[in-house]
Protein backbone atom coordinates (compact mmCIF):
# COMPACT_ATOMS: atom_id res chain seq x y z
CA UNK A 1 0.00 0.00 0.00
CA UNK A 2 1.39 3.67 -0.68
CA UNK A 3 0.35 6.48 1.28
CA UNK A 4 2.49 8.92 -0.87
CA UNK A 5 -0.02 11.94 -1.37
CA UNK A 6 -2.79 10.20 1.00
CA UNK A 7 -5.69 9.91 -1.48
CA UNK A 8 -7.01 6.53 -0.79
CA UNK A 9 -10.38 6.59 0.37
CA UNK A 10 -12.49 9.22 1.69
CA UNK A 11 -11.05 12.46 3.08
CA UNK A 12 -12.77 15.19 5.36
CA UNK A 13 -11.79 18.43 6.15
CA UNK A 14 -11.30 19.59 9.87
CA UNK A 15 -13.71 22.12 11.02
CA UNK A 16 -10.58 24.66 10.64
CA UNK A 17 -9.62 23.63 7.48
CA UNK A 18 -6.40 23.23 8.31
CA UNK A 19 -6.46 19.46 8.04
CA UNK A 20 -7.19 16.79 5.82
CA UNK A 21 -8.18 13.47 7.36
CA UNK A 22 -7.70 10.39 5.07
CA UNK A 23 -8.67 6.66 5.59
CA UNK A 24 -6.24 4.90 4.17
CA UNK A 25 -7.19 1.08 4.99
CA UNK A 26 -5.66 -1.22 7.18
CA UNK A 27 -2.44 -2.80 8.37
CA UNK A 28 -1.59 -6.13 9.66
CA UNK A 29 -0.53 -5.31 13.41
CA UNK A 30 2.24 -8.18 12.81
CA UNK A 31 3.43 -5.89 10.57
CA UNK A 32 3.37 -2.55 12.84
CA UNK A 33 6.81 -1.99 13.29
CA UNK A 34 7.93 -2.22 9.35
CA UNK A 35 4.88 0.34 8.45
CA UNK A 36 5.81 3.04 11.46
CA UNK A 37 9.73 2.45 10.15
CA UNK A 38 7.98 3.66 6.33
CA UNK A 39 5.45 6.56 7.98
CA UNK A 40 8.25 8.15 9.72
CA UNK A 41 10.06 8.46 6.53
CA UNK A 42 7.59 9.43 4.43
CA UNK A 43 6.66 12.61 6.81
CA UNK A 44 9.89 13.27 8.49
CA UNK A 45 10.93 15.58 5.42
CA UNK A 46 7.79 17.24 5.07
CA UNK A 47 7.31 21.12 5.16
CA UNK A 48 4.19 21.05 6.43
CA UNK A 49 2.54 19.24 9.47
CA UNK A 50 1.35 15.84 9.68
CA UNK A 51 0.14 12.74 11.22
CA UNK A 52 -1.03 9.22 10.92
CA UNK A 53 -2.66 6.87 13.68
CA UNK A 54 -2.27 3.75 13.74
CA UNK A 55 -5.84 2.14 15.59
CA UNK A 56 -5.91 -0.82 17.90
CA UNK A 57 -7.67 -2.35 15.62
CA UNK A 58 -4.95 -1.63 12.42
CA UNK A 59 -6.83 1.07 10.72
CA UNK A 60 -4.62 3.61 9.58
CA UNK A 61 -5.72 7.15 9.06
CA UNK A 62 -3.70 10.26 7.63
CA UNK A 63 -3.79 14.03 9.05
CA UNK A 64 -2.21 16.16 6.51
CA UNK A 65 -1.90 19.83 7.59
CA UNK A 66 -1.35 23.22 5.21
CA UNK A 67 0.42 24.62 7.88
CA UNK A 68 3.93 24.00 9.23
CA UNK A 69 3.26 24.53 12.72
CA UNK A 70 0.26 22.67 13.41
CA UNK A 71 -2.21 19.81 12.44
CA UNK A 72 -5.10 18.34 13.43
CA UNK A 73 -5.97 14.70 15.16
CA UNK A 74 -9.83 13.96 14.77
CA UNK A 75 -12.91 11.55 14.18
CA UNK A 76 -10.60 8.33 15.37
CA UNK A 77 -10.33 6.66 18.14
CA UNK A 78 -7.03 7.12 19.97
CA UNK A 79 -7.53 4.26 22.36
CA UNK A 80 -4.59 2.27 22.36
CA UNK A 81 -3.26 3.52 18.79
CA UNK A 82 -0.01 4.55 17.96
CA UNK A 83 0.14 8.35 16.80
CA UNK A 84 2.90 9.69 14.52
CA UNK A 85 3.24 13.35 13.91
CA UNK A 86 6.08 15.24 12.30
CA UNK A 87 7.76 18.73 13.02
CA UNK A 88 8.97 20.43 9.65
CA UNK A 89 12.54 21.54 10.09
CA UNK A 90 10.80 25.54 9.35
CA UNK A 91 9.18 25.52 13.29
CA UNK A 92 12.33 24.95 14.78
CA UNK A 93 10.99 21.92 17.35
CA UNK A 94 13.53 19.06 16.89
CA UNK A 95 11.70 16.92 19.58
CA UNK A 96 8.41 16.71 21.21
CA UNK A 97 6.74 20.24 21.67
CA UNK A 98 4.64 21.92 23.93
CA UNK A 99 1.27 21.09 21.88
CA UNK A 100 2.10 17.38 21.72
CA UNK A 101 2.91 17.38 25.40
CA UNK A 102 -0.85 18.65 25.99
CA UNK A 103 -2.14 15.72 23.35
CA UNK A 104 -0.37 13.33 25.38
CA UNK A 105 -1.72 14.56 29.00
CA UNK A 106 -5.16 14.91 27.39
CA UNK A 107 -4.89 11.38 25.73
CA UNK A 108 -3.38 9.24 28.34
CA UNK A 109 -4.77 6.00 26.55
CA UNK A 110 -2.46 6.29 23.19
CA UNK A 111 0.02 3.74 23.11
CA UNK A 112 3.16 5.12 21.73
CA UNK A 113 3.68 8.53 20.08
CA UNK A 114 6.51 8.72 17.97
CA UNK A 115 7.54 12.57 16.66
CA UNK A 116 10.19 12.01 13.21
CA UNK A 117 11.90 15.24 12.77
CA UNK A 118 14.93 15.66 10.01
CA UNK A 119 17.78 14.22 11.92
CA UNK A 120 16.05 11.22 14.52
CA UNK A 121 12.64 9.64 15.60
CA UNK A 122 11.90 10.67 18.94
CA UNK A 123 9.35 8.38 21.07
Amino acid sequence: MSYKGYKLGSRRNSESGNTVRYDLGKIELENIDKEIKKLNDLIRYDTVENAFVIQSNGKLIGFKSNSEISVEIFNCDLNGSTVLHNHPKANGITSFGGDDFEFLKNNQNIRNFYVPTLNLITQ
